[in-house]
């Protein structure tokens, strides 16, 4: 069953991370989480317009784990979907993380999550405490 592990950064830009059954099969290295990333805007008209100057934002996605240096995700493929209603353009994200990280998120440390992009520069609050420990979960 799909966990609650949705992280929203600003208004228009959500993180979902896989589910951990789904990770652990498709990655070896347990330093590694790996989100989609959606980029809603209901117009379409508006979401053309702040997409021509959002252009790279999954590289300057970031994850922040207590004191440690903020880690940029690696970026795949990108789709452009359109459902009833809303429109969103999504990328798939990975987070390398170093040992001390894991080791640093295992014992409690705080996760934040954020993106440094001139055009959308949003640092999230502390990630709610069960995602960060349902994330912790997909770590070896």
């Amino acid at each position: 069953m799909e966990k609650d592990r949705k992280v929203q950064i600003g208004n228009n830009v959500s993180l979902l991370f896989k589910d951990s059954d789904v990770v652990k099969h498709q990655i070896q290295d347990g330093g590694t989480l790996q989100a989609t990333m959606l980029i809603e805007y209901p117009d379409d008209v508006i979401r053309k317009k702040e997409l021509s100057q959002l252009i790279g934002i999954e590289h300057k996605t970031w994850l922040q784990i207590g004191e440690n240096d903020r880690i940029f995700a690696n970026a795949n493929e990108v789709l452009e979907r359109t459902a009833e209603e809303k429109t969103s353009k999504v990328h798939f994200l990975l987070f390398e993380l170093s040992n001390l990280m894991v080791k640093d998120l295992k014992a409690g440390a705080t996760l934040f999550a954020g993106i440094d992009h001139p055009n959308y520069n949003v640092r999230t609050q502390e990630i709610r405490k069960k995602i960060s420990d349902s994330l912790t979960q997909d770590l070896a």
